[in-house]
């Protein structure tokens, strides 16, 4: 009697109208009824039972059912990997969560509500293997699927691709390159008069890919040659008056292009020429060194010359001042 005493006054500690009073109190009452000799059991008179499909009271009350047996349903072998897409039990409540293993090993893979497809890592190319799936939510987890069919991963095969170079107006036009899988690029063996080799172009994306760089060689591609001007000086010969109107100011250039664009102007002047009919003896000269004609010089003054020029390959040189004429 002291004991049922003490069971009542925690009976009525709990506050009137719960859910939770109502459950503890009817639950005494059957254990109450069977101590009396009804011959029932607490099992028999209703209590939950723990299996596969749970049903839990959740924080609010209501109840949350656990998830059915899952299905794998599509299996795609890669390198070292199989993907692996699942669908959701066709009873129970709705997962939150399933994890994937491959049957005989550690290799899992876990995926939220709503994306239904991971990759189970770490597996061995060759080797064939199963996979099984669980389902889980806040009232519980499922059982495991059915060992699905055996899926071997294997790396994807290599294929073979041809890269064409294109000079860009070079000179020994470099051979076909044919390779499987990731590549060095062979060596550049182009030449360009007044240029410097820079790289290539790869024309299906613009990207930018350095001589002798490891290449894809996944599928055929061509490889634009790149080229930028050879740096090189133009050098004063000499700047002579040769009346009072005109001057000669001769230069020499370091690059194998030829000049086609000459000029020399007087310091503080507008007077200046390029190649034109009045420059004297102008084919006589080799193609490095060039006389340029300065005309429209004023009688008795001194000038120095600003000399500039550019050659066939687009590359200039500047001359600040020569020395006075």
């Amino acid at each position: 009697m002291l004991a049922m005493g003490a069971q009542s006054r925690r009976f009525t500690s709990l506050a009137s109208g719960s859910s939770k009073a109502t459950a503890v109190i009817a639950s005494a009452v059957m254990l109450l009824a069977g101590c009396a000799g009804s011959g029932g059991s607490a099992t028999e008179a209703g209590a939950a039972v723990i299996r596969g499909d749970v049903a839990e009271e959740g924080d609010s009350g209501s109840t949350v059912t656990a998830p059915g047996v899952p299905q794998v349903t599509t299996l795609v072998a890669g390198d070292g990997r199989v993907t692996v897409t699942v669908a959701q039990g066709s009873s129970g409540g709705t997962p939150t969560m399933y994890e994937v293993t491959a049957v005989g090993t550690t290799s899992t893979c876990n995926l939220i509500w709503g994306n239904m497809t991971c990759p189970v890592m770490g597996l061995t190319n060759g080797k064939p293997y199963t996979f099984t799936a669980t389902a889980t939510n806040e009232g519980g987890r499922s059982g495991a699927s059915e060992p699905s069919i055996p899926v071997t991963p294997a790396a994807a095969a290599k294929t073979t691709a041809t890269v064409t170079f294109l000079s860009g107006d070079g000179d020994d036009v470099k051979k076909e390159q044919t390779a499987n899988g990731e590549t060095a690029l062979e060596a550049n063996t182009f030449t360009r008069p007044g240029h410097t080799f820079d790289g290539w172009i790869d024309i299906s994306n613009g990207n930018k890919v350095a001589d002798e760089a490891y290449y894809s060689f996944k599928k055929d591609a061509a490889l634009q040659a790149q080229w930028r001007c050879k740096p090189y000086e133009l050098i004063l010969v000499s700047a002579l008056r040769t009346s009072d109107t005109t001057a000669i100011v001769s230069v020499r250039t370091s690059s194998e292009l030829p000049m086609i664009v000459l000029a020399a102007s007087a310091v503080g002047g507008d007077q200046h020429t390029m190649y034109d009919e009045d420059t004297p003896n102008y084919w006589s000269y080799s193609w490095t060194t060039y006389p340029i004609l300065v005309k429209k010089l004023e009688p008795d003054r001194r000038y120095k010359f600003l000399v500039k020029g550019e050659n066939s390959a687009g590359c200039g040189a500047f001359i600040e001042e020569t020395n006075y004429a």
